[in-house]
């Protein structure tokens, strides 16, 4: 908030969403102590379109990303989450992080961890472990990271927002 008591805009209101496509983004640089913590912007959908990421995708994408960050740069994750606009997700960590080792982590998960999914080894998939498992599905979890990865295979992903 301001002097005034108004809630200033935060950057990523900033950016014309009328102009995004799919994606990796630096959304954001924040000095944190001694820590420089970088937001990505992982963009699966062109916002404003009928294309929506499915509350079963959000959550066991959550699930998966969360745990392969966790497990391959836990020094460094700091966060990992869905847009609420539905199109994205956001990954937060602290480091030396850029879009192209962003982008090359998506690629790693990916081929590691979705091509191999099924309701078996989604993490967390139980009563004990989680609040609504009910929602955790692989399938279309799968089908919406393929769209994606061929988005990268035919150089269809930006890396760069939209200037207004």
């Amino acid at each position: 908030m301001n002097k005034n008591n108004e809630i200033k805009k935060l950057p990523s209101f900033e950016v014309d969403h009328l102009l995004l496509e799919p994606g990796v983004y630096l959304s954001r640089e924040k000095l944190v102590g001694n820590e420089i913590i970088r937001t990505f912007d992982v963009r699966i959908y062109k916002p404003h379109t009928e294309d929506l990421i499915s509350l079963e995708q959000m959550h066991t994408t959550e699930h998966f990303l969360a745990t392969y960050f966790e497990h391959k740069h836990a020094e460094d994750k700091v966060y990992i989450g869905p847009m609420g606009c539905q199109t994205g997700f956001y990954i937060v960590v602290k480091g030396n992080w850029n879009v192209n080792r962003i982008m090359d982590e998506l690629i790693n998960f990916y081929k590691t961890v979705i091509l191999n999914a099924n309701e078996s080894n989604i993490p967390g998939n139980s009563l004990i472990e989680c609040g609504n498992p009910r929602t955790l599905k692989s399938d279309v979890t799968k089908d919406m990271w393929d769209k994606y990865y061929h988005l990268y295979l035919n150089n269809k992903l930006q890396f760069t927002y939209p200037k207004r």
